[in-house]
């Protein structure tokens, strides 16, 4: 596997652990965004970036690992932005 796809693998999982606070959301109704000082969907905007590069430079099955890598990132990325659209304190200010 080329080895951009194996980095881009492990920055969508670091925030693929933010995104997953909104099974907390579903679960609970709790509603805890990540700090502020961590940008997770600017974070996940950088690999899709970074792997639409790579859709242009690779082939065969890297090919195919950086097209289901991308819609991971779009499907985190929608995710995560509706649920800090959905923020309760948003209400309040």
């Amino acid at each position: 596997m080329h080895k951009d796809l194996i980095l881009a693998h492990d920055d969508m999982a670091l925030a693929d652990e933010y995104v997953s606070t909104v099974a907390r959301f579903v679960e609970r109704g709790i509603h805890k965004s990540a700090p502020a000082s961590v940008d997770v969907l600017g974070m996940i905007e950088d690999v899709q970036r970074r792997i639409e590069i790579l859709i242009g430079e690779v082939a065969g099955e890297d090919l195919v690992i950086a097209r289901q890598q991308h819609a991971y990132a779009a499907l985190m990325h929608f995710i995560y932005a509706e649920f800090l659209r959905m923020d309760p304190s948003r209400d309040s200010a």
